[in-house]
């Protein structure tokens, strides 16, 4: 998953894919972040292939802001 992202008010955020509300198994990321300014980012999940998620779901600390732009989600095969 790559994406382009402005964070405010937290030095870094977590990312989960889930399917119809439930967290996917292997689908969560943590990344850290630069803050106050538009910047890129690449999280990678260990999925074994037979998963399947219809969301991408971003969980902020509190009081922290996250602007997000061009997300691709990259599938091998």
């Amino acid at each position: 998953l790559s994406f382009k992202y402005r964070l405010t008010g937290a030095g870094g955020f977590k990312l989960q894919l889930a399917l119809d509300g439930k967290p996917v198994e292997g689908a969560q990321s943590t990344l850290r972040a630069t803050r106050d300014q538009w910047a890129e980012a690449t999280a990678r999940f260990k999925l074994t292939g037979t998963e399947t998620a219809n969301e991408i779901v971003f969980l902020l600390p509190e009081g922290a802001e996250l602007l997000v732009d061009d997300v691709l989600l990259y599938t091998p095969g």
